[in-house]
This record gives C-alpha cells, sequence and structure tokens, in this order.
C-alpha cells in the first residue's frame, strides 16, 4: 500500500530526521517551516554535524517556501517558525525567498502570548497583507484549523492542528499534547486517514508516566489509518521502544511510523546522540562564536558528512550504542578528511 498515495507528503525536519520541530509539505502547502538545534543539550552546544544537517533541512523549508500557496504556522515556538532574530541554528526570516502570492496562516493573535506575540508581529510587519489569522472556524475547504490544543510537555502554549483535506484527509497535529482528551476527542471526530503528530517528552517524563501515555495515545490508532510520531518523542532512545510498544497495539488496524522510517531514512536522531558525535569528533563547545569559524567548519563537516550518511543508510541504528558502532566504522573509512578538520582545532 503507497500510504502517500494522492497526498505529496514529505516531512522534511524533525527529530528522527537531525533537527528540532516538525516542518511538512503536502503537495504546495507548508505547515510550520521551522527548524532548531537545542541550543544547550547534555551542557553541549550544536555539533557541526547538527549544524550541516541543520542547514539542509533550512534548504528544503525555503525550497518549500518559495513554491508554496499555503503556508501554516501552528504556533511560535522557534522551531516551528522563521524567527526575525535567529540563533545560528535556526531559520531567519529575512532568509527566506519572496512569494508574494501565498496565503500565510498563522496562529491567530488573540492566542500568543509573550514571545509568540512578538514573534507574531514580526511576521506581520515582513508580510503585511498576506497574513491570515487561522482559528477555528477559518479555512477555505482544503484547509480547516482546529483547537487550539496544549502543547506537550510542560508548556503553557497553545498550538493549532490543521486538517488537510485532498484525496484523503491528513490531520497535522504539530505539537499537540496527543494524550491529552482534547486531542483525542477531536481525532475520533475527525477519523482522518493520515496523522503526522508530535509524542510525549519522554526525555523529561518519569518512568510513570511512559505506560500512562501508552494506554491513552493508544485510542488514536482505532480512528486513523497511518500515523506518524516524532519530535519531542525522539529526543531519547526510549522514544524509540515506545514507539514499538505503539506499533505493537496498532498491529492490523494502522500504520504507525517514525517520520524517518515514512521517508525511507534512517534514524538520525543527532539531538538525542550528540555526546558521541563529541567524543567521537571532538570540537570546542564554542566552535560558532566566530563567523570565520562557524564557515570554515561547516564547510568540512558538509565534506564528510555524505560519506558518514552512507554508513547510516547500511547501518541503521536504533540507538546511541548501535549509532557509535555505525559512526566509527564512517570515520575510519575517511582518516585523511578527518584529520585535516581537526588540525586546526
Amino acid at each position: 500500500m503507497d500510504y502517500n498515495e494522492g497526498m505529496e507528503i514529505e516531512i522534511l525536519g524533525t527529530e528522527t530526521l537531525g533537527v528540532r520541530g516538525l516542518s511538512t509539505s503536502i503537495g504546495r502547502i507548508l505547515i510550520d517551516p521551522g527548524v532548531a538545534l537545542g541550543f544547550s543539550r547534555y551542557n553541549l552546544h550544536p555539533h557541526p554535524i547538527q549544524a550541516v544537517v541543520g542547514d539542509e533541512v533550512k534548504g528544503k523549508i525555503i525550497r518549500a517556501w518559495e513554491n508554496a500557496e499555503d503556508i501554516i504556522i501552528s504556533h511560535l515556538h522557534g522551531d516551528h517558525t522563521p524567527l526575525p532574530n535567529p540563533n545560528p541554528f535556526q531559520l531567519g526570516i529575512e532568509e527566506l525567498p519572496p512569494n508574494s502570492s501565498a496565503r500565510i496562516w498563522v496562529k491567530a493573535e488573540k492566542f500568543c502570548r509573550g514571545i509568540e506575540r512578538v514573534r507574531f508581529m514580526a511576521l506581520k510587519r515582513k508580510f503585511g497583507d498576506q497574513i491570515i489569522e487561522a482559528e477555528p472556524g477559518v479555512g477555505d475547504g482544503l484547509l480547516e484549523f482546529i483547537g487550539p490544543f496544549p502543547h506537550t510537555g510542560r508548556s503553557n502554549i497553545m498550538v493549532l492542528g490543521t486538517i488537510v483535506r485532498k484525496d484523503r484527509t491528513l490531520l497535522h497535529l504539530s505539537d499537540a499534547d496527543i494524550s491529552s482528551w482534547e486531542v483525542i476527542r477531536a481525532v475520533e471526530r475527525i477519523n482522518p486517514d493520515f496523522i503526522i503528530s508530535d509524542g510525549p517528552s519522554l526525555y523529561r517524563s518519569g518512568r510513570e508516566y511512559v505506560d500512562r501515555y501508552l494506554l491513552r495515545v493508544s485510542k488514536l490508532v482505532n480512528s486513523c489509518g497511518s500515523l506518524v510520531v516524532d519530535h519531542h518523542l525522539m529526543r531519547c532512545d526510549e522514544g524509540v521502544k515506545w514507539l514499538k510498544s505503539l506499533k505493537r497495539i496498532g498491529e492490523g488496524k494502522c500504520k504507525v511510523f517514525s517520520a524517518s522510517e515514512f521517508m525511507l531514512r534512517p534514524f538520525t536522531m543527532l539531538e538525542a546522540w550528540r555526546r558521541t558525535l563529541y567524543r567521537l569528533i571532538p570540537v570546542s563547545n564554542n566552535w560558532f562564536r566566530g563567523d570565520f569559524l562557524l564557515k570554515e567548519l561547516k564547510d568540512d563537516y558538509r565534506e564528510i558528512w555524505p560519506e558518514i550518511r552512507i554508513d547510516l543508510d547500511k547501518g541503521r541504528p536504533h540507538d546511541e550504542k548501535s549509532f557509535e558502532k555505525v559512526m566509527r566504522r564512517a570515520l575510519e573509512r575517511i582518516p585523511q578528511q578527518l584529520s585535516h578538520i581537526t588540525s586546526y582545532l
């Protein structure tokens, strides 16, 4: 079965694809055109390899933005929207190409607080009348907005869900807490063919919450044909195990994927595996502080990343331990390039 039939779905960037976010294109519809890397994880800034992957995702978002007829921003966290003041690992408003014909649907200002409101106003200044405030009841038959729903994890941000009605019905839930009864009831009412969603933040949760999340989210597999769960879920190896459990529950009823599995790509959980990157390819934790070093290092790592990706495709790592084995094998094949990179650090 072609799970993408009639939809043209491409997940551009999320945790199993090497970055933070849940940017998705469905034909000429672009949802959540943002990308980020955790500025500090395990007391480490993003590794240059992560920056290279982040730049690849930025390029995909920029190309999708240029060709989009509709652009949707479900909420204004830095991994879901272009920013007026990005750090080196985020997408900036000024990096976007012109697209004066696109409708830009942004979570309505009345649902925004604090930094979200600042970012909303920046988008409004940049894109003017192209901005349409998205809220339930607003849409055009092809697009419909639901919610806003509570954000997953410990956040007071509210998140819009987007329904796309083409040959089949797709529901993009972005960072909505899919274990909340509000979301579960909405999914049961809509009964979509396909869902793309965030998953629970297990890396921030106690063990007692893991089974509770699974019990609640398992109700979704009775209400859709295909379910992609990724993003916050895949910031730790526990997320891979949790997804396997959900797959077993959905067997025979719903096809469950990570984003990388849906895109036929290997797990590339670089946010979760950042410590291994630093251990195997040491670099200063502040390598990106100077513009020259930022450019030079990224250029060098851009040369070796395709070689590493070959081994990722072959080795298909599923946790940090297997990722380390794959990385060691890749680095053994490119000692000359590696010594050049590390020679001036």
